[in-house]
Parts: C-alpha cells; sequence; structure tokens
C-alpha cells in the first residue's frame, strides 16, 4: 500500500513537470514557412505568460479533475463546472487568468455553460472533437480509481472514456483515453 501512494505520487509529480518541461521544449523552436527563410528553423520568444517552468492549460485541466474527483467523486457536470471554472476565473491556472485553451475544449465548455448539462452536451456534438485535451488532463483518472485494475479494466476504461466526453466526445479521444487509463493503472498496480 505505501509503494502504491509512492508510485501514485510520482506520477502527479509527472504531470506537473512534464509539462511545463515539454512545452517549453515545444515553444522554443518553430519551423518559417516564409520562403526567404529557407525553413530555417528560427527562435520564438513565446507568450509573456507562457514562461518555462509554467505549466499549461492541460495541468489545469488535470488539476480541475483531480480535485473533483477527490471532493465529489465520480460526476461529469462537477468535473465541467471546475474546468468552466478554471476557463472563466482562471483557478487552477498558474497565472492569473487562462492564457491557453484548445479550439474544441472552449466550444466544449462554453455548451456547457449555456445548458448546464454535460448530457445535453452531448446530444448535439457529432465526431469531429478528435484533438489532444482529454487525454493530456487524464492522469488523476487512472490514479484515483488503479484499484480497478486488472479485475474490473472495463469499469476504469469506461471512467476514461467519460472523462474524454467532457470535452472531446468522439470514440477515438474516448479510445485513447481508455487505452491511457489502462496503462498508467497497471504501471500503478
Amino acid at each position: 500500500e505505501i509503494q502504491q501512494a509512492a508510485n501514485t505520487s510520482q506520477i502527479e509529480v509527472l504531470q506537473t513537470t512534464d509539462d511545463p518541461i515539454g512545452k517549453t521544449v515545444k515553444s522554443l523552436v518553430k519551423i518559417s514557412t516564409t520562403p526567404y527563410a529557407h525553413n530555417w528553423y528560427t527562435v520564438w520568444s513565446g507568450d509573456t505568460y507562457d514562461q518555462a517552468g509554467q505549466w499549461t492549460d492541460d495541468t489545469s485541466m488535470a488539476l480541475a479533475l483531480a480535485d473533483s474527483i477527490a471532493t465529489v467523486g465520480w460526476n461529469l457536470d462537477d468535473q465541467a463546472r471546475r474546468y468552466l471554472s478554471w476557463y472563466k476565473t482562471d483557478k487552477y491556472s498558474v497565472v492569473d487568468f487562462c492564457f491557453d485553451i484548445g479550439n474544441q475544449t472552449r466550444r466544449s465548455l462554453d455548451d456547457f455553460a449555456s445548458v448546464g448539462s454535460v448530457s445535453e452536451v452531448l446530444r448535439n456534438v457529432g465526431e469531429t472533437a478528435n484533438t489532444n485535451g482529454s487525454i493530456m488532463r487524464l492522469a488523476p483518472v487512472p490514479i484515483a480509481y488503479h484499484y480497478l485494475f486488472p479485475d474490473y479494466i472495463e469499469k476504469l476504461a469506461g471512467l476514461a472514456k467519460q472523462s474524454s466526453d467532457v470535452t472531446h466526445p468522439s470514440q477515438q479521444c474516448e479510445d485513447s483515453c481508455a487505452y491511457l487509463a489502462l496503462i498508467i493503472a497497471g504501471l500503478i498496480n
């Protein structure tokens, strides 16, 4: 049991440290598409609010998801409310406002703000939500529910898919979240 707690803590630390490192490396170098630059790599200074060591929207949403699970258990509407709180009021953000949000996440949260129910939002969404937002924030799900592995992997996979549905309700995103949740839970166990 002590080893499982240590593994869980290590994964939480990884989420909050890997995100800033990956973000920083990703935003340092971009390829210029102008014909005069001959596709040389150019250094990009980044956004004023996107500094080295700061986490991104992915970790902000993972923190909101973890807070929801720890506070109320499994509740998709509560998860969406906490994401909306991050988006609109800066809660869970590393700076004083939401400085980055994906288009699909924004659309889903704006829709949720209008209707107040994830199930209502899901009735009006098609298969166009195929971006990486839901898998980037997924870690709290397999961390909290790792005990379902391996005896109840269908339940764990189902929770991961539901988590994706809050902002990215496509089969591709759901399946990707289910797959990664099983890997993380297996590593914890």
